[in-house]
């Protein structure tokens, strides 16, 4: 990979990204607009950590950034055990290869999925495999394994790696030490730039998602938590582009599979009413029909019940 080869002068390497990043663009691929400040970081070796509410696009962004370095990406979920890492398996009873292994001898992207769900314990196993400057690791198999130069880690999360938050109530907090192995923690939101180009034909849905996500900012009791609770996302809203691209999903089909379905009829009562002060005097008349159907929808499940 040109843009990983250190004989290579650095502003060379950085000019066959950024070149590299145009192209793509050109060919309609989407980007978050970090994405290079990202890839910088990830050039000189480092680790970094993408973290944010759900459906925010982080696992693409990382296999994109991988992608753009020139190398192969490994995609494996959060770490629960020891063995995940070191290569040995307690129920067979022998060492085998594993996805992290491969990566670190043969030189991919291993992007950690969900890394915040893992426990800390293990996660600290893979402290020796996180840091820029450490040039080997022992498996299992007592094997102390070359770290191939092409070697990449990006992990992603819904939280600062802290501890529990109200929508994730699971997750254990991660060791300073270990939190220090990655040189960048980088947030990562819902991007206006990313989701207005995948409803670019059809901006009066995204300004009504900008205004159903307004409303729930508001009214979430917990404040502080990144991922708000049944959130319209980024993935939400491909697919939401493919479905009005082929045409065959009504406002209404759109509305109760992404905006009704996953709250209580409580919920639904108080963005209605919110969003209301909104439509009564702003608003284009597209934008307006979705929210009159919306409104109709959530009476009808309020009949129901």
């Amino acid at each position: 990979s040109e843009v990983l080869d250190f004989s290579i002068p650095f502003d060379k390497r950085l000019k066959k990204l950024r070149e590299k990043i145009e192209f793509n663009k050109s060919n309609g691929v989407l980007y978050n607009p970090k994405i290079e400040e990202y890839a910088y970081y990830m050039m000189q070796g480092y680790s970094i950590y993408l973290w944010g509410p759900s459906g925010s696009g982080k696992t693409l962004l990382a296999t994109q950034i991988i992608d753009l370095l020139g190398i192969d990406t490994i995609v494996m979920n959060y770490i629960n055990e020891e063995y995940e890492v070191k290569g040995s398996d307690p129920f067979m009873g022998y060492w085998s290869p594993n996805l992290i292994y491969d990566a670190y001898k043969y030189g991919s992207g291993l992007v950690v999925d969900e890394m915040d769900n893992g426990r800390a314990q293990a996660n600290m196993v893979l402290n020796r495999l996180i840091g820029a400057t450490d040039s080997s690791y022992v498996f299992q198999n007592r094997e102390e394994v070359k770290r191939h130069p092409n070697f990449r880690l990006i992990a992603t999360g819904n939280t600062m790696l802290d501890g529990p938050t109200d929508n994730h109530l699971t997750r254990e907090r991660m060791d300073e030490a270990f939190k220090q192995r990655f040189k960048k923690f980088c947030y990562i939101d819902y991007s206006e730039d990313v989701e207005s180009k995948l409803l670019k034909d059809y901006p009066h849905w995204y300004s009504f998602i900008k205004q159903f996500r307004d409303v729930l900012i508001r009214t979430e009791n917990n404040k502080n938590e990144v991922t708000i609770k049944d959130m319209v996302t980024t993935k939400n809203i491909a697919q939401m582009a493919n479905a009005l691209k082929v045409g065959y999903e009504t406002t209404e089909m759109i509305l109760n599979s992404d905006f009704i379905r996953t709250h209580s009829v409580e919920k639904l009562n108080t963005i209605s009413r919110e969003l209301d002060k909104y439509y009564g005097n702003q608003g284009s008349a597209e934008e307006k029909d979705i929210y009159k159907k919306f409104t109709n929808e959530v009476k009808k499940l309020k009949r129901v019940i």
